[in-house]
């Protein structure tokens, strides 16, 4: 049907809704991308009891909207009725019931009439069953019990009533009047909304609605009913079977005894305790001839579909009670009584056929899995002897042995145990504390040590419990270095200081955690990396004078090869001066006596 839904951006992997579920409906499955675990309704073994949906802290979980199906249904249809659940007197804390129904007029509904009506034809035939049966006979109104034997528990099927609920009694007898009706059942319940798809259900009531989805319907077309006059209801009026969402009230509208002490009756409520009920109810003696179950503790009152804003328990209870007195007021110009069925109509009518029904069985066959498949399931979480499995049901499940069949069967996943994964966390912390080679010490915001780690009390050559106590600021940081961090907010502070008592140099990195009000002092040791720098800063120094020395004696050597170069070349030079010279000297003495040869004769 998927009736349930989850918003997967708001679950967040607390298993409260598993831990909440008697089948354990809940399949947990790794969301995308993401190795956080998301709840998933298995709507193939829910009984839709719906306490998941009340549990969740985060609101994770909501029921697919009905009332826009129902809007159309009014705009199409001039003949569409409200069957309203009794409980509706306990939903709605700051409406008077006048005003509960004002605003479903205003909604545009034909006719609106009590569900309860019903109930007492339904309650009378109950009576009459469970005086002619030879054994204990199961109420049958509440449909997520009937899902829960069905389903779960088939042995008691013949313990059943074959009566159908007050729900689909009274929408038989509103189509009885008008066979073109159409009905909308108004309650707290999420069974009813798949109540009304079973077999041989399915031509009685033409949707389900709850309280919640009233108000966001309301909100939608800006009603508010707590401004508008009271309205009063159509047709007969109830008598005691306006205390019907009480537990006990259908015993009680049947015209027994609701007695705790007596033994014929017994009312039990809570899924949990109908559950473990109706398993030992073979080996019970004496058993009851009636036992009226109810899904929800404390009855109907306390459906999973309440507004929350309904007030607690106790409260509605007392409405209830309340308007068990003045229902004659919301009867228009007609007291109750003369409204109500006779209880002899009621007898005589409790065989009518359209109370009937049957059921099927729709037992859940899980592959039981093998021992050594669950022991291997066990290891994997550290559970290798029975003294491992602590049976805490953190996880949702009862025993560890329980969750490892779910992991078999796709339902559970292994790392959902909560101690396993708490020791495997702070075993990698530990590693990280205790393994680092750099002192880590944790200093409350009183500045005193809380703890340290084993390269800490190395690093200061003394224990972890000589330290703690003691003021950080005596061993390793000052005092206003922490109120940088714990006054001044700030997220990190490194520093580097020498501790000459130690002979020590450290660098000191503060990390503020403030979530748990405490700093992370990190002190690693650099005391060999400083002397490695001192010891080539000294190398370096040596090489930059050996060097500048080799470069001095080069210079000097070329500056000696430099004057003997300059000397022979200046002989060089002065040699050849001298003898161009005397090759220009020589050329000009030859040159006159050619000329005196070359003049012609006069």
């Amino acid at each position: 049907m998927d009736l349930i839904r989850v918003n997967e951006a708001h679950c967040r992997d607390c298993y409260k809704c598993l831990r909440s579920c008697p089948v354990k409906a809940i399949r947990m499955e790794r969301a995308p991308f993401s190795q956080q675990l998301r709840a998933r309704v298995d709507e193939s073994r829910c009984v839709l009891d719906g306490r998941c949906i009340a549990e969740c802290p985060q609101k994770a979980k909501s029921v697919r909207p009905a009332y826009p199906s129902v809007r159309s249904l009014i705009a199409v249809n001039d003949d569409v009725w409200v069957s309203l659940a009794p409980s509706f007197v306990a939903a709605f804390a700051h409406l008077r019931p006048g005003q509960v129904l004002a605003g479903l007029r205003k909604l545009g509904f034909a006719g609106i009439r009590e569900t309860a009506v019903a109930a007492e034809w339904v309650a009378a035939a109950h009576r009459k069953i469970a005086e002619k049966s030879q054994g204990p006979v199961i109420t049958s109104s509440c449909p997520a019990i009937v899902n829960l034997i069905e389903m779960y528990i088939p042995e008691m099927l013949p313990n059943l009533a074959p009566i159908v609920s007050p729900m689909i009694a009274h929408a038989r007898m509103l189509k009885k009047e008008a066979p073109c009706r159409k009905v909308v059942f108004i309650g707290p319940c999420l069974a009813k909304y798949d109540e009304i798809t079973r077999p041989g259900l399915t031509q009685d009531v033409d949707q389900v609605i709850s309280f919640v989805e009233l108000e966001t319907w309301w909100a939608e077309e800006g009603i508010d009913p707590s401004q508008l006059e009271d309205e009063y209801f159509d047709g007969p009026a109830p008598l005691e079977a306006v205390l019907f969402p009480l537990d006990g009230g259908l015993i009680k509208t049947a015209g027994l005894t609701p007695d705790m002490l007596s033994n014929r009756t017994l009312t039990v409520s809570g899924l949990d305790n109908c559950q473990d009920f109706l398993i030992n109810l073979a080996a019970s003696e004496p058993v009851p001839m009636l036992v009226e179950m109810m899904a929800c503790p404390g009855g109907c009152i306390n459906g999973p579909l309440m507004p929350a804003d309904s007030d607690d328990a106790f409260a509605r209870r007392m409405r209830i009670l309340k308007y068990r007195e003045e229902r004659p007021n919301y009867r228009e110009n007609c007291p109750a009584r003369e409204n109500s069925l006779a209880d002899d109509a009621r007898a005589e009518h409790a065989d009518y056929e359209f109370l009937q029904r049957t059921y099927e069985n729709r037992q859940i066959i899980s592959v039981e899995p093998t021992e050594e498949q669950i022991k291997e399931v066990l290891a994997m979480t550290g559970k290798y002897a029975p003294e491992d499995e602590l049976n805490c049901g953190a996880c949702g499940y009862n025993s560890c042995k329980e969750k490892a069949i779910a992991v078999l069967q796709g339902m559970a996943d292994p790392e959902m145990c909560i101690p396993y994964m708490r020791t495997k966390a702070e075993s990698m912390s530990n590693l990280v504390f205790f393994g680092t080679p750099n002192g880590v010490l944790v200093v409350g915001s009183d500045e005193r040590i809380l703890d340290m780690n084993s390269s800490a009390e190395r690093i200061f050559g003394t224990s972890r419990n000589h330290l703690v106590g003691t003021l950080a600021s005596q061993w390793i940081i000052d005092s206003s270095d922490l109120r940088r961090v714990f006054e001044d907010n700030e997220e990190i502070v490194r520093l580097e200081k020498e501790l000459p008592e130690l002979g020590l140099i450290v660098l000191v990195t503060v990390v503020s955690a403030k979530k748990e009000n405490v700093a992370l002092v990190i002190v690693e040791d650099i005391t060999s990396q400083r002397q490695r720098e001192t010891e080539l800063q000294l190398v370096r120094g040596v090489t930059l004078e050996r060097a500048q020395e080799v470069i001095d004696k080069q210079m000097a050597v070329a500056q000696k090869i430099a004057g003997l170069l300059g000397e022979t070349t200046a002989e060089t030079k002065v040699i050849l001066t001298k003898l161009m010279r005397v090759m220009k000297e020589e050329g000009n003495t030859d040159g006159a006596v050619s000329g005196d040869w070359r003049r012609p004769t006069e």
